[in-house]
């Protein structure tokens, strides 16, 4: 139909410019074969060649003008070759000048001299860019938008490309400013993208592409599981508004539960009308309280947007019904993007077969443009994020890559992960806490500043719901055992100082004392590289349990408040009953008096650190969950590695005189084995009972889930437990 109307589109131009207008490099895979050897036909050109492109956009654009007759074989600084189909002589065009993409002009174009010497400038951009400098009639950049509106709609990636014929005097009068603004040693680029914008207008639009950007395997199934796990999800492109709604509805990040409201704003007043409205219908739709009273005495069904002129027709009208009403600054979305056209209303009557208000889920689609103001005012950008807070999802389109950046440092006190696969998203990847790349057919500028690199989206979700709940698990355990143990270490010096009266007199040999972290330690370095609390499955099946590092309810002042008391307690029990031991003199020196002409606070002092040692590996074995045999070794070699250290200090008595024969002897007493392995035993008995109570009778899920893996408990699979949290809304964690 184009075509038809419009009887000046030439076609062999519009395939001569995808040609033409791009950066692609052939490559040759025979080196024998050049453009110029007389084997290379038209019929088997891709036989010989590849094309290698800086997106799969350019890519697909020179196949596609392949495939309907004009073939790129060659290019130079200078000039480059194309091929037509049916003709063995070779087109070459001289290459004038060259005016790169970038995210700012959202356009390239090259000046081109043809063999005639006619002199074109060859344009491919965003439909936006493209129409300012079109000096076509209203008519005809109206024809091309209702195109692109229906390729958008269909989830296609658009351009238009347009030409323009220039005079030798045109071109030489700007090329002069070109040569000018490449001298330039400061804002280079900027003047060059002025000069640029100077000659890329009058241009005539010649048509329009369209190119399927095809979802990865598993893209709305790693969705949808981080949209169960409480992940925020906020996607930013450079597509157009259609086509970034029905991508994100083909990637469930928008749903059919969902409400969606376009934003898309000329003016700062008029956005912040609209920001007011839908900031008070989003607070209307998150209360409750208000919904309870509300769903009882009315039917909520679908209606209508309605001008502001026109008058609501309804027997009530309510401050409710205000809120609700959609008016024509927030349109509800169907699938495609297009605004709903059955009419919402209120009437008295049941609420069986409608959704309760309270639970309405909101998504937001919003455009750079508008986004232009939200980033310029600071009251806007507080009530935007407000919203897009209390939104499912939030969509912006249409951004350039230093929006990206912008939005992601809007979270930036909060942990944000970016993830992206092209060079456009560099910037959104380094702004944000963690940047995630993927290896894909838009080259490694994303892999290259990432913090971690995937091949597939679809592997988010292991490195995510999996090894990043894993790691957080480790660390958090790590991180508590060891202010656990420390805290326990130093309490014992605390409370022996009132024995001593105040006076300052160490406990421990000072030696033995600095090397408690590195006897210990070892178990816990391992802890944190091979411990599971679940198996990945049973992590896959539920990922909200995915919450538990998100809310941070492992590792908090809480958390520490609770390790530090037990730590106390532990140190309680361990330096009182050897006291009350060596206070009735059970067969080791005393601490009051020398025996043997052993040092009594050395000989107490290495009983209590043993004591103490032994209750912080129980403890730490009872907080294992994952044992294998480089643990199990490195746990034993603990104990063994301690008593050697503690042998080899008792033997050094030039080096090491006054700790001279203590440990051997400590050692050598049954009484001081008794003791230690009865401190420790009761230390654990008091950490498991703890432990028991909790899991017997306050289970959470996912101590259920952990049990299920282990094969503890009565629930046979994930999938029964997954009916009785639906069942019972029993405590995630």
């Amino acid at each position: 139909k184009l075509f038809e109307q419009k009887k000046t589109v030439n076609i062999d131009l519009f395939f001569r410019l995808l040609s033409t207008c791009h950066t692609v490099i052939p490559d040759y895979v025979n080196p024998e074969v050049t453009f110029e050897s007389p084997e290379l036909k038209y019929s088997n050109l891709l036989e010989y060649i590849n094309f290698e492109a800086e997106s799969p956009d350019e890519g697909a654009l020179v196949q596609a003008a392949y495939k309907a007759g004009i073939a790129f074989v060659h290019r130079t600084p200078g000039k480059i070759v194309l091929l037509s189909e049916g003709q063995d002589e070779k087109v070459v065009y001289e290459i004038l000048a060259i005016n790169s993409f970038d995210s700012t002009r959202k356009r390239m174009s090259v000046i081109v001299r043809d063999s005639c010497g006619d002199i074109f400038l060859l344009c491919k951009g965003a439909d936006s860019v493209i129409f300012e400098g079109s000096c076509d009639s209203t008519e005809t950049k109206g024809l091309y938008d209702t195109i692109l509106s229906s390729f958008a709609n269909e989830g296609l990636r658009t351009l238009l490309v347009a030409v323009r014929r220039l005079t030798k005097d045109e071109f030489e009068a700007w090329n002069h400013k070109y040569k000018q603004a490449e001298l330039e040693i400061n804002n280079r680029d900027k003047a060059l993208a002025n000069v640029a914008a100077e000659i890329e207008r009058d241009m005539n639009i010649i048509g329009a592409t369209a190119i399927e950007d095809k979802l990865q395997e598993g893209v709305p199934e790693t969705i949808s599981k981080l949209a169960d796990a409480g992940v925020k999800l906020w996607v930013l492109t450079g597509d157009k508004m259609e086509t970034a709604i029905n991508i994100g509805y083909s990637s469930e990040i928008l749903t059919k539960e969902m409400r969606v409201f376009k934003l898309r704003c000329d003016s700062k007043d008029e956005l912040e009308s609209r920001l007011a409205e839908l900031e008070r219908l989003v607070d209307i739709a998150n209360s409750s309280k208000l919904f309870s009273c509300v769903s009882g005495c009315f039917k909520f069904s679908r209606f209508e947007k309605q001008s502001e002129q026109q008058d609501v027709k309804s027997t009530l009208l309510t401050d409710v019904e205000l809120a609700l009403n959609f008016s024509p600054t927030i349109q509800p979305l169907d699938e495609q993007g297009n605004p709903e056209d059955d009419h919402h209303s209120f009437s008295s009557g049941s609420t069986e077969n409608s959704e309760p208000c309270s639970k309405s889920i909101f998504a937001i689609v919003i455009d750079g443009n508008t986004f232009k103001f939200v980033s310029e005012n600071a009251q806007l950008r507080r009530r935007f994020l407000r919203i897009g807070k209390l939104c499912k999802s939030v969509i912006a389109c249409r951004v350039s890559p230093a929006q990206k950046a912008e939005f992601v440092g809007f979270f930036k006190h909060k942990v944000t992960l970016a993830i992206g696969d092209g060079a456009n998203d560099v910037s959104m990847i380094q702004a944000a806490r963690i940047g995630v790349g993927i290896k894909g057919k838009e080259g490694r500028q994303a892999v290259n500043a990432s913090d971690f690199a995937i091949g597939q989206f679809r592997y988010l979700q292991r490195l995510l719901l999996l090894h990043g709940r894993w790691n957080y698990m480790r660390m958090a355990k790590v991180i508590l055992l060891a202010f656990y143990k420390n805290a326990a270490l130093v309490f014992t010096l605390f409370l022996y100082n009132f024995v001593a009266l105040m006076s300052g007199v160490s406990l421990y040999d000072s030696f033995v004392y600095a090397g408690f972290n590195f006897f210990s330690g070892m178990p816990l370095l391992l802890l944190g590289i091979f411990d599971k609390d679940i198996g990945g499955e049973t992590m896959l099946n539920i990922p909200a349990f995915y919450g538990v590092g998100r809310e941070g309810t492992r590792l908090n002042f809480e958390k520490m408040l609770e390790w530090m008391s037990r730590g106390f307690v532990t140190a309680l029990i361990v330096t009182s009953i050897p006291l009350l031991s060596y206070a009735k003199d059970l067969g080791v020196p005393t601490y009051c008096d020398q025996s043997n002409d052993i040092s009594g606070i050395q000989a107490y002092g290495t009983f209590v650190y043993t004591a103490l040692f032994f209750a912080v590996m129980y403890v730490i074995a009872l907080e294992t969950q994952t044992w294998n045999l480089v643990y199990l070794f490195f746990f034993v070699g603990s104990y063994a590695f301690y008593f050697l250290v503690l042998s080899t200090l008792s033997s050094l008595i030039d080096a090491y005189p006054e700790y001279f024969f203590v440990g051997i002897y400590v050692v050598g007493s049954p009484y001081f084995w008794v003791h230690s392995i009865l401190i420790a035993t009761m230390v654990f008995l008091l950490e498991f009972s703890w432990k028991f109570r909790r899991l017997m009778f306050f289970p959470t899920a996912l101590d259920i889930a952990v049990e299920i893996d282990h094969g503890h408990t009565k629930y046979s699979n994930i999938q029964s437990l997954k009916e009785m949290l639906s069942q019972k809304r029993k405590r995630l964690y």
